[in-house]
């Protein structure tokens, strides 16, 4: 499958779980109906004209056959599918309609762990946002106290890591940033409050009460 060919199924398969609009169950479902699924394609034997073969004949050799926009087949693997065909004296409309349901097949499986992956960062972002601890109204501050935690332990590396992982919407990975970046906003804050220098000497600092020590 080309570049080209790979981002327009990646971007069919996960585009409607990323809108988080709640989709329908069943809208992703890709596999074309072939032929073979639909129906016998000929028509009724009494229709036919006394002429015509109730079968139609083999093929001698198979032309290429079409498939989805986005699938392809190695053509090994098409090589050895047109040997058994010829074998089993398939014609060329027969022929196809096991192609195109091998593609729908391919095609579901290419696209379902992409399909997958954005269901479950749908879930977890839903999940955060309901959360009693981080979520409601306390989720746009949590997510700038989690943001300075990552800008301080990890950067923008981090942060990348995060993204393509998906680990990023993960509910107990934000809850984890929201609680480093308020560990570390309460240190800064008792560290910015200060203590008294003490300029006493070492000898003053140790004996305090010394009776042999000069008064000023």
């Amino acid at each position: 499958m080309s570049d080209s060919e790979t981002a327009q199924t990646t971007t069919e398969a996960v585009a409607p779980r990323q809108t988080m609009l709640g989709q329908p169950e069943g809208n992703a479902d890709h596999a074309a109906a072939s032929p073979a699924e639909t129906g016998q394609p000929q028509a009724p034997a009494e229709t036919a004209s006394p002429g015509d073969d109730a079968v139609t004949p083999a093929a001698e050799s198979y032309a290429d056959f079409a498939l989805p926009t986005g699938i392809e087949i190695d053509p090994q693997s098409l090589t050895e599918a047109k040997q058994l065909f010829a074998a089993d004296g398939l014609s060329q409309e027969r022929a196809q309609s096991y192609v195109d349901l091998y593609a729908s097949r391919l095609k579901e499986a290419v696209e379902a762990p992409y399909k997958l992956w954005a269901e479950t960062q749908h879930d977890w972002q839903q999940a955060v946002k309901t959360d009693r601890e981080i979520g409601g109204a306390r989720l746009a501050g949590n997510l700038a106290i989690a943001a300075k935690a990552v800008d301080r332990f990890g950067g923008d590396a981090l942060r990348q890591a995060l993204n393509v992982s998906g680990a990023g919407n993960h509910p107990d990975v934000i809850r984890a940033f929201i609680r480093i970046g308020k560990a570390i906003s309460e240190d800064a804050l008792v560290l910015g409050r200060g203590v008294a220098q003490d300029i006493r000497s070492r000898a003053d600092r140790l004996y305090p009460n010394d009776p042999l020590k000069p008064r000023e």
